[in-house]
């Protein structure tokens, strides 16, 4: 089954389910996301994405965060660094120096899961 973290209507079916942002800040569905064997964690890198929580899904699935390269701002990039966070320094540096073209050469290059 597919996880998808997201607040956009996706339908659920016997493949995917939907969890919106609020219900993953939520402790209540933590036990249910941890015990479920997922094939993919699509999650919507956005400003409303709660931070902290994704790391901890990085040993459960593969992750693809799903994000537009072009309009990151720093709590997408601080969302990123919890996926990729033995790549936070360059995400990190690359970000703040503006150096754009580098920061995407690095995420087209990073690959989350088990």
């Amino acid at each position: 089954m597919v996880l998808w973290i997201t607040d956009r209507d996706i339908p659920d079916s016997i493949t995917n389910y939907k969890i919106d942002f609020r219900s993953f800040a939520s402790k209540e569905y933590h036990p249910f996301i941890a015990t479920t064997k997922w094939e993919a964690v699509n999650i919507d890198i956005t400003d409303n994405t709660p931070r902290g929580i994704i790391k901890q899904l990085v040993s459960l699935a593969v992750i693809n965060p799903i994000y537009d390269v072009d309009n990151l701002t720093m709590k997408k990039v601080q969302l990123l660094c919890e996926i990729y966070p033995d790549e936070a320094a360059k995400i990190l540096y690359y970000y703040k120096k503006g150096e754009y073209e580098e920061l995407k050469k690095v995420l087209s290059g990073l690959k989350v899961g088990i």
